[in-house]
């Protein structure tokens, strides 16, 4: 059994288990995370977070499912076609992601009240070309792919980090792409290094190679402590 196989027998049935389980218990959590938000805004005005908290992980957990329910409907679809129907789930993978990440988007937009502003983004066409993300908080997942491929026709090739095969979306659709998944404890960077390297070959007008090159979310300690070290 390989470690794909190994992987995904662990994070596919836990994901979905997790989601039933919230969808069973939401009206009871529903009430108690509404119980503290009323009691939070009352005492000194602070805005609900637990209730919107709640509402994104169900909804992330449901796309969850959608996207493992698809890719394995997919999977067992392809199976008489050989090589062919590798770049046919390659193609649906993207299709899959841009679904995905409007879905995403809206329900950020309205539960938590998110608003964008893009400016500038006439350099991003065309192609080839190399986007560095500032990497700000969790939602920066979902915004080159909002931003960059769906707004511009440019499909990235993402550096990811190996702890997100854990997220069974990624591990599947993300495998399904020419993307690489960076072992940061490797005790070989330098194939790391390379690996990363050939994901800029042989790039194409409509294509391009997103790195988050913080390796983490920012902040101003984790920025010292790399200057430090470099």
């Amino acid at each position: 059994m390989n470690e794909s196989l190994r992987r995904r027998l662990v994070s596919v049935p836990r994901t979905v288990a997790v989601w039933l389980v919230l969808t069973l218990l939401f009206p009871l959590l529903l009430g108690l995370t509404v119980a503290v938000d009323l009691g939070r805004w009352l005492l000194s005005r602070k805005p609900w977070m637990a209730t919107r908290m709640l509402l994104m992980a169900w909804v992330y957990l449901a796309l969850q499912a959608v996207v493992i329910g698809v890719a394995a409907f997919q999977w067992l679809a392809s199976l008489p076609f050989g090589r062919a129907a590798g770049e046919r789930r390659a193609a649906w993978a993207y299709r899959l992601q841009s679904w995905w990440v409007k879905m995403l988007l809206a329900a950020m937009s309205a539960v938590l009240g998110l608003r964008f502003e893009v400016s500038g983004d006439s350099a991003v066409a065309p192609g080839p070309i190399l986007v560095l993300f500032r990497h700000a908080s969790i939602v920066d997942n979902v915004l080159p792919h909002a931003f960059v491929t769906d707004r511009h026709g440019i499909k990235l090739r993402w550096v990811l980090k190996k702890e997100l095969l854990a997220d069974p979306a990624l591990d599947i659709g993300g495998n399904r792409m020419p993307n690489y998944f960076v072992d940061r404890s490797s005790e070989t960077p330098e194939t790391e290094r390379d690996n990363i390297a050939r994901l800029g070959a042989n790039l194409g007008a409509d294509e391009g190679v997103l790195l988050f090159p913080e390796g983490t979310r920012y902040s101003a300690a984790k920025r010292a402590d790399r200057m430090q070290r470099l």
